[in-house]
This record gives structure tokens, C-alpha cells and sequence, in this order.
């Protein structure tokens, strides 16, 4: 009778520290379920709300990004949902930016600003969301065939990301192909820009690749 005793309390030993170990390749993340905002941070001005009736998370001011801090991700296939409030609302997804951001940074070798959520723009990607730009990859490749919702309505974005091959879709069709020469591994974060650009996102999850 000890004998299954034993495994057993070995099994919950185990199952115990299971959340601690990390995710492997072809398992799902999940970033945000619209339940809490655990392994979330902010840095910057401005803050996102979590609305856990509705299961999104909101953003207030601004410039500011929320990233998730639990984990660096290399090759990966993330998805989410998004709506805004106006036409031009400015926002964006961050991946792969390699430093957790530091409310004081010195500027880089290059003289730029790589402070609280500008590390993310000069370090990482950001894939843009602001009307006909969205799914660009900012400041390099403009994106194609854009077709954004109403104000108002969810749009699908999907984020794949293979060694320097980064591809964007935007509900189902496919509006950036790019070739990256930044990092190959680090954080996600996602924009709170200004007052005027009121951003919900939803349903966050990533596979690893």
C-alpha cells in the first residue's frame, strides 16, 4: 500500500512545480485570456485596464506599452484581436524587442531613446495598427491590401515570426511579407499610443514554432 502512496505524492510534487517549467516548441501560450493581467507590466505614460466582464483589456493615455515579461519568445506564431474607437487610432504590436524596458536607459551607440517603450521601437519590431498602415512593419516595410473593420468591430491579426521571416495577416489575408535583420528573440508588448487612440485587444496566444 506505500508504494502508490508514494507516486502519488510524487506525481503532485511534480504537478506542483509544473507552471515553473517552460514551454516547449509547439505548445500554446496563452498571453491574455481576458481573465487577469498576470505576466503583464507597463512602462510609460498612460496604463491598459483590464474589463474582465468583457474579457479585453482597454488602453488610457499614452505613449505607453503593456509588455509581457514572463517569458522571451524566438520563432512563433502569435494571434490576437483588436478594435478601436476612431478610424485613426494609432496602436501596435511589439515582438522580439530583447531588453525588459527601464524607466532610465542611456541612449544607444546611435544617439536613440531606448528609455521605458522606446527600446521596443528601436530594438524590436513593431507591427502597426492605424488604418491603412496596419500590419506595416514600422518605420521599414509598408504593408498591402489592408481591409480594417468598422470602428467598433474586431479584426484578427496573426503575427508569424521564422528566423528573419516575419508575415502579418489581417482577418485571414495575408498584408505583410518582411525580412528582419534585428533580434531573433525577445519580448511582446502592445501600444498604448495617446488620449485619442482608444484600443481594445483580446485573446492573445502564441504558438512557439
Amino acid at each position: 500500500m506505500m508504494i502508490p502512496n508514494r507516486l502519488a505524492s510524487i506525481s503532485l510534487f511534480l504537478a506542483s512545480f509544473s507552471f515553473l517549467m517552460p514551454s516547449l516548441a509547439g505548445d500554446e501560450v496563452v498571453l491574455f485570456d481576458g481573465t487577469s493581467m498576470d505576466g503583464w507590466a507597463h512602462t510609460g505614460p498612460g496604463a491598459f485596464i483590464l474589463d474582465s466582464k468583457e474579457k479585453f483589456m482597454i488602453s488610457e493615455g499614452g505613449m505607453g506599452m503593456l509588455f509581457y515579461y514572463d517569458e522571451q519568445f524566438e520563432d512563433f506564431d502569435l494571434s490576437l484581436e483588436w478594435s478601436v474607437d476612431n478610424e485613426h487610432a494609432n496602436s501596435g504590436v511589439f515582438v522580439r524587442f530583447p531588453n525588459l524596458p527601464q524607466k532610465d536607459r542611456p541612449n544607444d551607440a546611435e544617439g536613440r531613446g531606448v528609455a521605458g517603450p522606446w527600446g521596443a521601437v528601436h530594438e524590436g519590431y513593431e507591427i502597426q495598427i492605424e488604418g491603412e498602415s496596419t500590419g506595416s512593419l514600422y518605420s521599414f516595410f509598408p504593408s498591402s491590401n489592408v481591409s480594417t473593420k468598422k470602428p467598433g468591430e474586431w479584426n484578427e491579426m496573426r503575427i508569424k515570426a521564422e528566423g528573419q521571416h516575419y508575415q502579418v495577416w489581417l482577418n485571414g489575408q495575408q498584408v505583410g511579407d518582411y525580412t528582419g535583420e534585428r533580434s531573433l528573440k525577445g519580448y511582446i508588448g502592445v501600444q498604448n499610443h495617446d488620449p485619442n487612440s482608444i484600443i481594445r485587444y483580446r485573446n492573445l496566444k502564441l504558438k512557439k514554432l
